[in-house]
């Protein structure tokens, strides 16, 4: 092969390499503009979640707070901060009255905590779009709250306009709030229910 044919040969090849390198500057100008495009969804999204986040903090935060200095007559707020963990979102529930932060299990006897969750749950449920949940079934709940368990029966009737709550208690003092009351008999190893209301 002579100089002229090898500079061409060359000069075809390197042609091609031009033709390549400006083909993947292409390319990767394409990606750098799609991978801004992400990034900038991504905040996008980053953000909504936030507000979202806020004013679904507000509300249950607001909701949990009256329903509980309803029941417990005392100026309680309830602040309720959402962290962000490998497995999920996991809630962190903080009980103040007078700006002191209270130990609900020391301060109250644990009580407040059974009114919140179950208060979170039904808020819940009632900001889902589909409520799927047409039961709450809650087993030998506020047994701390002594006197207080009439009061939460009748916020529990409020709630129970368009959920079915099930409740297993040996307090007789929710009775009267109940539409229908069934006991549990047992005699020689056997069990009978018995309809009383």
């Amino acid at each position: 092969m002579d100089v002229e044919q090898r500079y061409s040969v060359l000069k075809s090849e390197s042609e091609l390499i031009d033709s390549r390198i400006k083909e993947k500057q292409s390319s990767l100008k394409e990606l750098k503009t799609e991978r801004q495009a992400l990034i900038d969804t991504k905040q996008v999204l980053i953000d909504s979640i936030k507000i979202i986040n806020s004013h679904f903090k507000k509300k249950i935060e607001t909701i949990t707070s009256q329903v509980v200095k309803r029941v417990f007559k005392r100026d309680i707020k309830i602040e309720v901060n959402f962290e962000t963990k490998p497995y999920g979102v996991e809630a962190n529930i903080k009980v103040i009255e007078n700006n002191i932060e209270l130990d609900p299990m020391d301060d109250m006897g644990g009580s407040i905590i059974e009114v919140i969750s179950l208060i979170i749950r039904l808020v819940l449920r009632e900001i889902s779009s589909e409520r799927l949940r047409k039961t709450i079934i809650l087993d030998e709940p506020f047994n701390w709250a002594g006197d207080l368990i009439i009061l939460i029966g009748q916020i529990i009737k409020e709630f129970s306009k368009d959920i079915q709550f099930i409740i297993l208690t040996h307090d007789d003092r929710l009775e009267d709030i109940a539409d229908r009351i069934y006991r549990i008999e047992r005699q020689d190893f056997m069990s009978r229910i018995i309809r009383i209301k």
